[in-house]
């Protein structure tokens, strides 16, 4: 092949290490810092001007000319970590300017394209490939390029549309909680205070799948102008690329949308997220299903699994990263300063708490964990909140097990059992070092000794390690 024309000799291969080795030393984003520090509102004149090493009007005008979408030098685009994009111009400037750099930026980036389709070519010898491996290659290629199409067979297959349902009434009783716990913070200012009782209130819930996707002439619309006549397996990989593209570009630039499940999220998908820029949560098909979720499991189960799941992810909302994106999901300061400084005060004590905690010799990484720790603190009180004021009203059933515990025992512990994994020594060692989230064990035991509710429940000693007189505090 032709990109191993440069690879001729050991220097060649010595170059690329090299540039491979600046590359890598560029400092990522600080991602778990404030977001508008390390965002840039730039036209794209002034991005040619910052960043010299692309012809950037060209780039731009090219990926939306297809969608006859017009972009000029005026035209305005955000920037993530605008130092780091001006580090890397500095180094691929280096190497254009010379014939030997110019020759190793080729090769570089013709390995980097080897590497980026290796997963949709074929062996040369078709052998090497049993039956089993190529219909997971199929399936996993089928889920990339038709989203919407395998979502609509997965949603007849196997949803329960009861579960759907009463996920939704779960998840408004959460809501309803949510606002009226943060309606009680005393220590925002009443401006921010305001805003904030805004932005949780028009939180929206995209629970289980839309209903669109059952529509064969809406999904048959969505994929008009995609065509695999004649085409191999590599060449419809690429098809889908390119359409996946052009159909990104169109949403970009178009006014702000809700992500579909089953378009951007699957149905099939067994997670649940919140997104900062449209300030929903999504909860797919998949997360509601047994063993997680059942209409037929006792009410604390549902509100210890479930319940806790959603008011995770609504405490998102006002983590140290959500809270910097305003109710349109813009990224601006829309808190006063006083009470961002109160703020950050109390998340101090998060930090050093989950800093503390060793597995293996590791220790966990408070600061970068710390979103994830606020959400898992904030949904457990949440829903624990949720759970006892539906008891106030309604019955729940206890379990067919000799466990004499309360019924805000058996929250606690399907809280709990959620997060009964092992992990082997390898992705333990990648969760530490690389993950957003802390080991579940302490996701368990950090958030609940700082829940009052907790040792009340439990009657745990004071200044016992799951009742300590340092409880941490935020909401």
């Amino acid at each position: 092949m032709k990109v191993y024309s440069n690879l001729n000799s050991n220097s060649s291969l010595d170059d690329i290490v090299q540039l491979q080795r600046a590359l890598e030393s560029i400092p990522d984003a600080p991602f778990f810092s404030a977001v508008e520090a390390s965002m840039s509102r730039i036209s794209i004149a002034s991005l040619q001007a910052e960043l010299p090493f692309l012809n950037w009007l060209h780039f731009f005008d090219s990926a939306f000319s297809q969608v006859d979408i017009e972009v000029d030098q005026d035209t305005e685009i955000l920037v993530e970590d605008l130092d780091g994009f001006k580090t890397l111009s500095d180094i691929l400037l280096q190497y254009m300017g010379t014939e030997e750099g110019r020759a190793t930026l080729s090769t570089h980036i013709g390995f980097q394209m080897i590497v980026d389709f290796s997963s949709v070519a074929l062996p040369m010898n078709n052998e090497d490939l049993d039956k089993n491996s190529v219909d997971q290659m199929c399936l996993e290629a089928t889920k990339i390029m038709l989203p919407l199409a395998v979502s609509a067979i997965y949603v007849r297959e196997f949803v329960d549309r009861g579960s759907i349902a009463q996920v939704r009434t779960l998840a408004e009783l959460i809501k309803f909680n949510f606002v009226e716990t943060i309606g009680n913070v005393q220590w925002m200012d009443p401006e921010s205070h305001g805003a904030t009782l805004d932005k949780i209130e028009n939180i929206r819930f995209m629970l289980g799948y839309e209903a669109s996707i059952l529509d064969p002439e809406q999904v048959d619309s969505e994929y008009a102008d995609l065509s695999f006549e004649d085409s191999g397996f590599f060449e419809m990989n690429l098809q889908g690329r390119l359409f996946r593209r052009e159909t990104s570009c169109r949403k970009m630039i178009a006014p702000p949308y809700l992500e579909d499940i089953g378009e951007e999220i699957s149905p099939a998908e067994s997670n649940a997220f919140y997104s900062v820029s449209r300030n929903t949560v999504a909860i797919p098909a998949a997360y509601m299903q047994a063993p997680r979720y059942s209409i037929f499991y006792p009410r604390f189960y549902q509100f210890g699994l479930m319940g806790f799941t959603i008011a995770h992810e609504l405490f998102h909302s006002l983590d140290n990263i959500g809270r910097q994106y305003d109710i349109d999901g813009n990224v601006r300061q829309w808190w006063e300063n006083s009470t961002i400084e109160t703020f950050e005060e109390r998340l101090e004590c998060f930090v050093d708490q989950y800093s503390n905690y060793t597995i293996d010799g590791m220790r966990v990484k408070g600061s970068d964990t710390l979103g994830e720790n606020l959400a898992d603190f904030g949904g457990v009180k949440l829903a624990f909140q949720a759970y006892k004021s539906w008891l106030r009203s309604s019955f729940d059933l206890y379990p067919l097990s000799t466990t004499r515990l309360s019924l805000e025992q058996w929250f606690f512990v399907s809280f709990a059992q959620d997060f009964c994994h092992k992990l082997a020594e390898e992705e333990l060692r990648d969760l530490i070092y690389n993950d957003e989230h802390t080991p579940n064990e302490f996701r368990v035991i950090g958030s609940l000794r700082n829940l009052p509710e907790f040792s009340e429940t439990f009657s745990c000693p004071e200044d016992s390690a799951m009742n300590p007189p340092d409880k941490c505090e935020l909401w």
